[in-house]
């Protein structure tokens, strides 16, 4: 019973492990990085800090502390960070069957307008959000690029990703989640688009002002520090960059006094189970201190249908 009520951050169905392999950055390549055939150059100012650097494709940046760590990556992820990918990739259907009409809005929000995008998800898990993307993407751009990339596929070729002007970066501290995100990337048809980094979000290994837009959902309630968090989002963010958020949040000691209770009794057990997610994190306010910040906020806060303990939602779309 138990298990039904655990909020994990992301999901996506049961896969194999994809045949995309993890490659280390080779110094020599230290001021380029790869996008199938496109070679790029970025700023050396990454912010690192020792940080794992894991891809299907290479880094985003090629600064000497990005290939030292890649070449000195040899830490597997524990026991329980594969318990928990694992529980993270079948266990949660349920949720993302429920939230599915809310990721559908806010994904063609985040993209609406703007044609070429790059953008970071932090926390990105198992890469549940890669299809919303996508689909977000290509109803953007109208189905000629969709068909053309499905017959790439099918022809067994990677999908252009900067025809399809979209790059998207993952970002997670557990590198156990990698396999899932890769096999969600290839499903959605952005395996040539994605890359993915070992990082947290207190601390996201990016440069600043390169990304167009940041996806956030359900990563807040876990982080150890959830204003630095923001403020790192923020940071990589360029000006008018757009933030998507989707967070479950404490319930109101005045609307909903049983059931905030009832996530106070469960919170400490749950944090334990569920990978340090506390179901009384009060994330609305957060984002509310961080108002400031943003020029434009969107914050819609409602109650998920059928989750229990994780029902108080907030939902939204910030601009930097």
């Amino acid at each position: 019973m138990l298990s039904n009520r655990l909020l994990t951050h992301t999901q996506t169905m049961h896969v194999q492990r994809p045949s995309i392999q993890t490659r280390p950055l080779s110094p020599m390549r230290r001021n380029q990085i790869t996008r199938g055939a496109t070679i790029q150059q970025q700023k050396p100012n990454c912010r690192n800090r020792g940080s794992t650097i894991l891809a299907g494709s290479l880094p985003k940046c090629g600064c000497p502390a990005c290939g030292q760590a890649a070449q000195s990556s040899g830490q597997q992820p524990s026991l329980y960070q594969r318990y928990f990918a694992q529980f993270m990739a079948n266990s949660v259907e349920e949720y993302e069957s429920a939230a599915h009409p809310w990721k559908v809005d806010l994904f063609s929000r985040l993209v609406k307008g703007r044609p070429t995008q790059r953008i970071v998800e932090v926390g990105v898990g198992t890469g549940p959000n890669f299809k919303y993307l996508a689909a977000a993407h290509r109803e953007q751009h109208g189905q000629e690029q969709q068909v053309s990339s499905e017959r790439q596929q099918k022809e067994g070729q990677q999908p252009n990703a900067e025809l399809q002007g979209l790059e998207i970066v993952g970002c997670d501290p557990n590198t156990a989640m990698q396999p899932y995100a890769k096999q969600a990337a290839v499903d959605a048809g952005l395996n040539g688009a994605v890359s993915l980094l070992q990082g947290r979000a207190e601390e996201l290994p990016l440069e600043s002002d390169s990304f167009d837009a940041a996806v956030v959902t359900l990563v807040l309630c876990s982080v150890r520090d959830p204003p630095r968090a923001i403020d790192e989002v923020l940071r990589v963010l360029k000006p008018q960059g757009r933030l998507l958020f989707l967070e479950h949040v404490a319930a109101s000691w005045e609307t909903q006094p049983l059931l905030r209770a009832q996530q106070a009794l469960w919170s400490p057990i749950h944090s334990v189970l569920a990978d340090n997610c506390h179901l009384t994190r009060d994330t609305k306010r957060v984002i509310a201190e961080k108002r400031s910040n943003f020029s434009d906020l969107m914050l819609i806060e409602e109650n998920l249908p059928g989750m229990g303990l994780v029902s108080p939602h907030i939902r939204g779309i910030a601009v930097k």
